[in-house]
């Protein structure tokens, strides 16, 4: 029980005790009235007892400032032992000439850092350290802007503008991410100005990694469904009603309603055979999916005006499906369908097999002028176990072949000086024998013997566990 709530109970208590002195004192002078004081005004303060110990109370602030949390949201795996992020780690492959760009151009401030069995520098940007480590970069080409990067906030996007001018650092403004008015307003993507848009500009360090300064607190409270009271007031019984009355959400983000149960087990329910149907529709080939699809399907004669437009805009969007099909192609798709939407996709879809068309969004260069769109043909995503937890499942190390390190190392000599590349084997027994090799440092350990065994068995198994094309 928490200090506010005794707190509460002890004037409860005092308020209770009073009435009673109060009522034995006139109990001589006026039996009846008293006795009827004595019964309701006990009720009263039994009744404002109860509320006050079932009231939630506020959530209690923690030390330290979280800057995009809702503590009404869930958590979820190991979210109650996980605090907050400490740091972000990359490899440079100059740690003289990053930790200048860092601090000189980015404004991170170098901090005391140990020393231990590697080159580097650790930096602070306040609420998150940057840690430079010594070795080979891993950076993404810079052909385009979706890309893993660093977001850096500002207030002051306009300021940031003249810095990177200033200090002649090539950039490149994204006009994609929408502010929340926009993203109200707008049913598809747009990208022809930057207006109602995120001030996003995008740089690169000296091996390559990308930097976003932007100004994207601006969404914070839209993304956090905190809007309530910058775009108007929500009345108490109207949030009362909205609390019984919420059953399912999109999103799954919105705090759960206590009324919602025979509505998530209809929705498992269904969700149960859709994964099941859908299963059994993916062991098929395209061929024989999209002639079950057109079984019985007499084509239109024109595509219909609206949803060509729908997929017309959906080429907007970075990996849709219909990106990269000319007007023709997407008009042929919907009539062939009858201008059935999921038929039309799934013939699109056959219509490329394994291969996938993606056009990263245009933006604005530093040079000026804008990218000119671009077009990558990319494999199809690998196989995957829908419905599964294989489907979430991390990806094994691969540091280990069940050899010693030593003998590693050796062939590994041995092989450059022959002139020819060690391969590694990356099998079950391996994983077996490695798991007996690092077995040795926890053999008085149960805890972690019995974690070695399952995590062995989880990576054989994630190996051979036959799978399912999506």
């Amino acid at each position: 029980m928490t200090l506010a709530m005794k707190v509460r109970l002890l004037f409860a208590l005092l308020a209770w005790s009073a009435v009673t002195m109060v009522g034995l004192v006139l109990l001589d002078f006026y039996p009846s009235a008293v006795q009827v004081l004595l019964v309701a005004g006990n009720a009263l303060v039994a009744l404002v007892t109860f509320f006050l110990s079932f009231r939630q109370l506020p959530a209690t602030p923690t030390p330290e400032p979280l800057l995009h949390w809702n503590p009404e949201l869930p958590r979820r795996g190991m979210g109650d032992l996980i605090r907050s992020v400490n740091h972000i780690a990359i490899i440079v492959s100059d740690v003289g000439r990053s930790l200048a760009f860092y601090t000189e151009i980015i404004g991170f401030q170098q901090f005391q850092r140990p020393n231990f069995d590697r080159h580097g520098a650790w930096l602070t940007m306040g609420n998150l350290e940057l840690h430079l480590i010594k070795g080979v970069p891993n950076a993404p080409s810079g052909r385009d802007l979706i890309v893993s990067h660093i977001a850096l906030e500002t207030d002051h996007p306009e300021k940031v503008l003249e810095k990177l001018l200033e200090f002649e650092v090539p950039f490149r403004q994204n006009i994609s991410v929408p502010d929340p008015k926009k993203a109200r307003d707008n049913l598809v993507e747009a990208f022809e100005n930057s207006e109602g848009k995120i001030t996003q500009y995008f740089v690169r360090d000296p091996d390559g990694y990308y930097l976003e300064l932007c100004n994207c607190d601006v969404l914070t409270a839209f993304c956090l469904f905190k809007e309530t009271a910058k775009v108007g007031h929500t009345p108490k019984y109207m949030q009362l009603m909205d609390a019984m009355l919420r059953t399912y959400n999109e999103s799954g983000q919105m705090k759960a309603s206590p009324f919602r149960f025979p509505q998530l087990a209809k929705t498992a329910l269904v969700v149960h055979r859709l994964v099941r149907k859908v299963r059994a529709e993916l062991c098929k080939s395209f061929e024989e999916r999209v002639n079950t699809a057109l079984n019985g399907v007499e084509a239109a004669a024109e595509p219909d005006p609206k949803m060509l437009a729908r997929f017309l805009a959906r080429q907007k969007t970075y990996c849709d499906i219909c990106q990269g099909f000319s007007d023709e192609a997407l008009a042929a798709a919907l009539c062939k369908s009858a201008n059935h939407a999921p038929t039309a996709l799934l013939l699109l879809s056959a219509s490329r097999a394994d291969v996938r068309i993606w056009m990263p969004p245009v933006y604005f260069l530093s040079e000026g002028g804008r990218i000119q769109q671009q077009v990558m043909a990319v494999a199809a995503p690998p196989r995957r176990n829908f419905g599964s937890c294989s489907v979430f499942a991390s990806k094994p190390f691969e540091d280990a072949n069940g050899r010693s390190l030593r003998q590693s190392v050796g062939d590994l000599l041995t092989g450059f000086s022959a002139g020819r590349p060690v391969e590694a084997t990356n099998s079950c027994k391996g994983r077996n024998s490695i798991r007996g090799m690092l077995s040795l440092g926890f053999e008085n350990d149960p805890v972690m013997q019995d974690y070695l065994r399952k995590s062995s068995r989880f990576s054989c198994h994630q190996t051979q566990e036959t799978e399912i094309c999506v």
